[in-house]
C-alpha cells in the first residue's frame, strides 16, 4: 500500500508541529535539570561559585524566562554580583532582543568599573546586529579599542558583517587588514 502523499501546507504545518514539540521538550529538560542539579547541590552541602551562579542564571533564562533570571540575579547575595553574573545577564537580554535593557545594564557595568571583555562587547554587537541596527557596531568596535579590549574571532566577524549589511566593501578591506595586523 503506497504511503499518501503530505501536500505542502500539511507538511509546513508538520514542521512547524515537530520544532513546537522540539521547543517544549527543550524547555521541559531544562526546568527539570535545573531543579535535579539544585537539589543534588543542596543535599551534598555545595557551595555554588560566582561562576556556577553565572551559568544557573543562563539557564532560567533559557528554560524560565528572563524574569525569573533577573529574579534570581536581584536575590543574588552582593558578593555573587561580580563581572561574571553581569555578564550572564548582559547575554542573557542580548539573546532576548531587549536592546533598551541591554544598554542600561552595560551601563551600569560600566557605572561598576567592571572591565568589560570582549564577551560583553561581541553580546551588545549581536543583539544589533539581529535588530538590524548594523550602524552602532562601529562605535562600539572604537570603545572596545578606547578600553584597551582586544576583538577576537567574533567581534571581526560581526565587525565584516556590519560593513557588509552597510554595502561597505572598503570597510570589510579595513576590517581585513586589521585583523591581519592584530594578528
Amino acid at each position: 500500500m503506497a504511503m499518501p502523499q503530505l501536500s505542502g501546507r500539511t507538511k509546513n504545518a508538520a514542521k512547524r508541529s515537530k520544532k513546537y514539540l522540539e521547543e517544549a521538550l527543550y524547555v521541559k529538560l531544562f526546568k527539570q535539570g535545573i531543579e535535579e542539579l539544585s537539589k543534588a547541590m543542596s543535599r551534598r552541602g555545595m557551595n555554588t561559585t560566582v561562576s556556577d551562579q553565572a551559568i544557573h542564571l543562563d539557564l532560567l533564562a533559557k528554560a524560565c524566562g528572563i524574569r525569573v533570571a533577573e529574579d534570581y540575579f536581584i536575590n543574588l547575595p552582593k558578593t555573587s554580583k561580580s563581572h561574571l553574573t553581569y555578564e550572564a545577564l548582559l547575554n542573557c537580554y542580548c539573546k532576548a532582543l531587549m536592546a533598551e535593557e541591554a544598554e542600561a545594564f552595560l551601563e551600569k557595568m560600566k557605572e561598576l568599573n567592571f572591565g568589560l571583555t570582549s564577551m560583553s562587547y561581541n553580546s551588545i554587537m549581536t543583539l544589533y546586529e539581529k535588530t538590524k541596527q548594523h550602524e552602532k557596531i562601529p562605535s562600539i568596535i572604537q570603545e572596545m579599542k578606547a578600553d584597551s579590549v582586544m576583538p577576537d574571532c567574533f567581534t571581526y566577524n560581526i565587525w565584516m558583517r556590519a560593513m557588509v549589511a552597510a554595502h561597505d566593501l572598503s570597510g570589510v578591506e579595513r576590517v581585513i587588514d586589521e585583523m591581519k595586523r592584530d594578528g
